[in-house]
């Protein structure tokens, strides 16, 4: 990541500036400010210079009438002309006509440059006035009142017209001088007072630009000395926050680079952004350079997965537009990539996903890659352990549901193979000869052929290394050279250490697996005719030898109460509830008698823990119990004892005299009624318990062996039932 970005500012295209911008709106405002001054002057002017000239008119016409008068009263035609020719010497008329009262024609007519149309005879008094021209019309009246005639004189405007203009162009040209002289006057003030503070404060913003703290120096207090303020503030603000923002940039890279993930960065395309962490240039190299693609960085073209680089390339495609939900659209994306694969450099990465989003729209992508090829590793290192141990569990499982003696016999041999082994090095002190290699040779190929048949994964393996080691040696054992490298007798000898623990180990889980403990290993088969005939010839035999058969026909606790370990949970489960057993005393022998009686009656007090005492799993969390109930199920010395008790609500005492009174067991104590038939405390009759025979069942079938059962509370609440010995078989 870039510790600093300079502030970019849009460059604006060429244009006039402030100064001949004002001047040319001064200079439009005087134009037309002046063009309305001159048009208000020159209507002035023109209405002034037309009223003179109509009132010069009228007066003019009027002498006129006088002397037309008496020649119109008189028909004296000559008279008429001599007074129309007069006119001619006035330059401004342009036409006259004078008509008689009684001729239709004018009797004199006057006309001057071109011939105008003759106006129609005037029938009144009247004066009208033109663009060019003032028509001045009168009637002509004799000194007695009557008409004698009518007269029309038109005067040209022309005269006027020129002044007017003249008028008009001198107060242009005025106009136009007097906005040149504003213009500049505004151009020179605007320069000072304006461009040269609006000039200064762009050069700041350039060198602002470019990273440099400038000031404007615009010390007025006008709009622009409040500006250049602002601005000086303003700058100080974003040096300021460029100093926040490239610690932040620090601190934040730092903090990417002190990170395990790989951080990268990509928006639309694919195309990777500048931010990157520390990781990620390790684990990536110079994939992840700017500008390079997503794709490439994970699913290089040479690579082995061109299906999953397909697949991902279209998802970089459309995930930034695509209209679905971001928590939707990340589920199409690979969790986990491999690189290198199938190379000494194999890399397992596992892959986040987060989103940067501006205004709800998807703007970049930033991508954490974690490298998990360790883990991966260890994962299938354990599963193939697991794999290895699940194959040694369904072995010892196989030798002992057909007698176990097989294995107990593989280990001892074992031992005493390793301890022959380990002899020859010591006796060697350094130096075995080929007599020695060969007789460890042959120990260990021997015992590494019988872990493979027991599924002893480990063991053979490390054996194998061991045999590698021997067959190195053979050849200079045989040339009888000194064989006295301590760190190979050391590795021997390390190999040979680790044998007899992995041994060590399948003997602890052959024992766990074993339903009767520990006393698998000691079991030999012998035939049970065999057996009842010797207890029956050794009756009257000495109390050693008694006790001796009596051991021998016995049976491990174990071996009766095991079935219990898969049976209460499935039991549980069919109920509603969850269970387990924990077994202990596997190894007490039992006589066989109530090694017989024992099994029906332990699984009656198996469901009768199930159905009464164990509760549901929501009861149990409201009493802050684990969800999971437990069955303890023990067997002790002497005796035997053998104790059931869970840890559920225990035994309803209340429940158990009401319903034994209804029995008829009134005198009986309330624990006791448990054992009467048909007494039980459930609500309903089910596959587990309801009909009150399972308890009374129980006893009756211990009862005939000489045992008992009593009824009693747990240390932790629940119920408890003891299995001993009656007083009459402790008598005997």
């Amino acid at each position: 990541m870039r510790s600093s970005t300079p502030l970019r500012l849009p460059r604006s295209p060429s244009s006039l500036s402030v100064a001949t911008r004002l001047a040319l709106a001064t200079v439009l405002v005087v134009a037309v400010a002046s063009g309305v001054a001159a048009w208000v002057i020159v209507h002035q002017q023109r209405n002034r210079l037309i009223e003179a000239k109509r009132i010069a008119a009228g007066m003019v016409v009027d002498l006129l009438v006088g002397a037309l008068a008496p020649a119109l009263d008189f028909d004296d035609e000559d008279g008429a002309k001599q007074a129309i020719e007069g006119l001619r010497s006035n330059p401004d008329v342009v036409h006259a006509a004078a008509w008689s009262a009684e001729a239709a024609p004018p009797i004199a007519e006057l006309t001057t440059g071109s011939a105008p149309t003759t106006p129609p005879r005037p029938s009144a008094d009247a004066t009208r006035v033109s663009e060019d021209a003032i028509d001045v019309e009168r009637v002509v009246r004799a000194p007695e009142g009557g008409t004698v005639g009518q007269v029309s004189v038109r005067f040209s405007l022309a005269p006027e017209n020129q002044r007017i203009e003249a008028v008009r162009l001198r107060i242009g040209a005025g106009g136009v001088a007097f906005s040149a002289i504003v213009a500049a006057i505004l151009i020179a003030l605007a320069r000072r007072t304006v461009v040269a503070p609006l000039a200064r404060l762009t050069a700041a913003t350039r060198a602002l630009e470019r990273g440099e703290r400038v000031r404007v120096g615009v010390s007025s207090g006008d709009e622009l000395g409040r500006l250049a303020a602002a601005f000086d503030v303003m700058t100080d603000a974003i040096v300021e926050r460029e100093v926040l923002l490239d610690a932040a940039r620090g601190r934040l890279q730092e903090l990417f680079d002190h990170l395990h993930e790989a951080i990268v960065v990509f928006g639309p395309g694919g195309a990777l952004g500048e931010e990157r962490s520390r990781r990620a240039s390790e684990i990536f190299g110079a994939a992840c350079a700017e500008g390079a693609s997503v794709v490439d960085l994970l699913y290089p073209p040479s690579s082995a997965a061109p299906v999953e680089r397909e697949a991902f390339s279209e998802w970089v495609a459309i995930v930034f537009d695509a209209e679905a939900d971001w928590a939707d659209v990340v589920t199409l994306a690979p969790a986990e990539v491999t690189l290198g694969r199938g190379g000494d450099e194999e890399r397992t990465l596992a892959l986040s996903w987060v989103p940067v989003q501006s205004g709800g729209a998807l703007e970049r992508v930033m991508l954490l890659a974690k490298d998990v090829t360790q883990e991966r590793r260890l994962e299938l290192a354990v599963a193939t352990r697991d794999r290895e141990h699940a194959r040694q569990i369904a072995v010892m499982r196989r030798l002992l549901a057909g007698g176990g003696q097989l294995f107990v016999r593989f280990l001892e041999g074992s031992r005493r193979r390793l301890d022959s082994a380990a002899a020859l090095l010591d006796a060697a002190d350094g130096d075995l000869d080929a007599a020695g290699v060969e007789a460890m040779f042959q120990r260990v190929h021997t015992l590494k052929g019988e872990a493979r048949a027991f599924e002893l994964t480990s063991l053979e393996k490390d054996l194998a290394a061991v045999e590698v080691l021997l067959g190195e040696l053979r050849i200079p054992a045989r040339r009888q050279e000194l064989l006295a490298d301590p760190e190979t007798l050391a590795v021997l000898r390390s190999v040979l250490a680790r044998a007899r623990a992995l041994l060590d180990a399948a003997e602890e889980t052959f024992v766990a697996e074993s339903p009767i403990g520990r006393a698998v290993l000691e079991q030999v088969t012998v035939r049970r005719g065999d057996v009842d005939r010797l207890v029956t010839l050794t009756r009257g035999a000495a109390p050693a030898i008694r006790e001796l058969v009596d051991s021998l026909a016995s049976r491990p606790f174990g071996e009766t109460a095991s079935a219990l370990l898969e049976e209460v949970p499935r039991w549980a489960e069919r109920v509603g509830k969850a269970a387990r057993v924990e077994l202990e005393g596997r190894e007490v022998g039992l006589p066989p008698s109530l090694a017989g009686a024992l099994g029906p009656a332990l699984g009656h007090l198996a469901r009768n823990a199930i159905a009464h005492g164990v509760e549901a799993p929501e009861e149990r969390a409201r009493a802050g119990k684990p969800p999971v109930g437990v069955v303890r199920i023990s067997c002790s010395l002497p005796g035997p004892v053998v104790v059931v008790e869970d840890d559920g609500a225990g035994l309803d005492e209340e429940a158990l005299s009401t319903r034994g009174r209804s029995a008829g067991t009134h005198d009986a104590p309330a624990l006791e009624a448990a054992f009467t038939p048909g007494v039980s405390t459930a609500a309903k009759v089910d596959e587990l318990a309801g009909w009150g025979v399972g308890l009374g069942a129980a006893r009756a079938e211990l009862a005939q062996v000489g045992f008992e059962v009593v009824a009693g509370h747990g240390s932790g609440g629940g119920a408890r039932f003891e299995i001993r010995p009656s007083a009459k078989r402790r008598s005997a």
